[in-house]
């Protein structure tokens, strides 16, 4: 094949394409991954639509995989949430459990996210490793020390069943892994028991959810310094209200759901509930 060199550079040829395509072809959708090959090639598109073709509506598709980068979530719900606001686009958020190669695998060519028969995984993940993998956000995990069969967040405590508690050995030094997703804690009244305090370093507001992201309020014992906070430069993250978004540097009470903790051995970084 011999090659044939154009007069074009990349910008005009794209321009040519994109006229043949936007007369062509009645539906029109763009496949966003949350990359910046795609990210560059929407708003592109976006930019020719509004300038030549501004009464043609276009479609912007995302493949929710489940694993990809926070940041890259994080990417694609802003951009979403700045394109919600245009009347000729379409948005289409999609999560199917579709089959997607995999270079992780010796074993396996491929994977299926949001594969329903593997919930198990983000609901009672085995290890902390598996813990602060799978979901996005990620989840919080923490370790702290444990005092009269309470976990000691910061300045404050949180009970923990005793099943739990009894598992710890002498290997664990008198300390557990706590962890829980944003959506299974809370806002708590500034008295309300088994809640702590944390301090508000940012926020962040996305229409349908609210996210605050902060430092647990402590007295700077050990346990507490060696943190594997998950996220937004390892803050804990927690889900809220988009309505009732606390503002940064207020210092709130957060109250973990008890049926959605996770805790795990320091010593082995296995589940004990």
């Amino acid at each position: 094949m011999t090659r044939q060199y154009l007069t074009q550079n990349v910008y005009e040829a794209f321009q040519q394409r994109m006229h043949f395509i936007f007369t062509e072809f009645d539906n029109i959708f763009v496949s966003f991954s949350g990359g910046k090959d795609s990210g560059l090639l929407l708003n592109l598109t976006l930019d020719f639509q509004k300038k030549y073709y501004p009464s043609k509506p276009i479609g912007v598709f995302h493949q929710d995989f489940e694993a990809q980068y926070t940041v890259t979530t994080e990417y694609v719900e802003r951009t979403f949430q700045r394109l919600s606001q245009d009347p000729m686009v379409e948005l289409y958020w999609v999560c199917l459990p579709m089959a997607a190669r995999t270079c992780f695998s010796s074993y396996q060519m491929y994977w299926y996210p949001w594969d329903d028969s593997t919930t198990e995984l983000y609901d009672r993940p085995a290890n902390v490793f598996v813990a602060g993998f799978i979901g996005s956000p990620s989840m919080n995990i923490n370790t702290h020390p444990v005092v009269n069969g309470k976990a000691k967040i910061g300045e404050d405590t949180v009970d923990l069943p005793t099943e739990a508690v009894n598992k710890l050995t002498a290997e664990d030094n008198g300390q557990i892994v706590v962890g829980f997703r944003p959506e299974d804690a809370s806002l708590a009244a500034p008295d309300e028991a088994n809640a702590f305090s944390l301090k508000v370093m940012n926020v962040e507001d996305l229409g349908s959810d609210g996210y605050i992201y902060g430092n647990i309020i402590t007295d700077g014992s050990a346990a507490e310094a060696s943190t594997m906070m998950s996220d937004q430069n390892k803050l804990t993250t927690i889900r809220v209200n988009p309505r009732a978004l606390p503002k940064v540097g207020d210092t709130v009470k957060i109250k973990i759901d008890p049926s959605k903790m996770h805790l795990f051995a320091p010593s082995t970084e296995l589940r004990l509930n």
